[in-house]
């Protein structure tokens, strides 16, 4: 797998240098409930996949991926990860950035390439831009049938908005959503736990149950970033 040295990307490379994992538990959820739905061919749509950890994992395990990356350099970092592993018939890979329409100046961060952010502009300033959309707009799933991870880097709530004909036409197997401190303010403002907001969608639609209750209850309220995992009831 393609990583960074580590003396620019401390924590995600450095760490699969170290151990060959990120974020196990978490990964390891997720294969196991797309494992479960194999005769269903469920797909994995890792929203921000950032190199590639989630996507090779997946597509190694035999299913099928629809990568979202807006950072050119991951993304030609994981598509060379995909044609090592011959794994590239399995992940779709999209360098766009979800959210908002627009076109968006990519940052750059010196120690945490994970951590990389996007906003929208207005002018064609000096930087990397990128093209914006909306999930609904860019993504096609060959299985209606989908496990979502999403790692947007605050950018959650935009992705949100946007991705509601993928809530309301298609079978959500289960979700990982990293929750941040302004992405829970937009939980609370936009009402995520009342009827037709994303939680609430998931637990009514789609029979999902948060895998840690306290966690859930205290999503839109915590001071920290952090994980809210989505798994089947029962």
């Amino acid at each position: 797998m393609c990583v960074f040295p580590p003396s620019v990307d401390s924590f995600v490379s450095r760490q699969l240098l170290n151990s060959h994992s990120w974020e196990r538990p978490l990964v390891e959820s997720a294969l196991k409930t797309l494992g479960a739905s194999r005769f269903k061919k469920p797909v994995l749509l890792d929203l921000g996949a950032n190199i590639g950890t989630w996507s090779l994992a997946a597509a190694t395990a035999g299913h099928q991926v629809v990568a979202v990356e807006p950072v050119p350099r991951h993304v030609e970092m994981l598509r060379q990860s995909l044609r090592v592993n011959r794994l590239a018939n399995r992940v779709t890979v999209l360098l766009t950035a979800v959210g908002s329409r627009g076109m968006r100046s990519i940052g750059s961060h010196s120690f945490n390439q994970g951590a990389t952010k996007h906003q929208l502009t207005t002018t064609m300033k000096a930087g990397t831009l990128v093209q914006s959309a909306q999930v609904d707009d860019v993504v096609t799933l060959s299985s209606s049938h989908v496990f979502i991870k999403m790692d947007v880097e605050e950018s959650e709530c935009e992705v949100v908005s946007g991705m509601n004909k993928l809530l309301s036409t298609n079978t959500v197997i289960g979700a990982t959503i990293e929750m941040h401190l302004s992405t829970q303010r937009c939980c609370r403002e936009n009402a995520w736990w009342d009827a037709g907001g994303v939680f609430h969608t998931l637990l009514t639609r789609h029979h999902l149950c948060p895998k840690h209750m306290a966690i859930y209850h205290a999503s839109c309220n915590n001071t920290r970033a952090y994980d809210l995992e989505f798994i089947r009831c029962g």
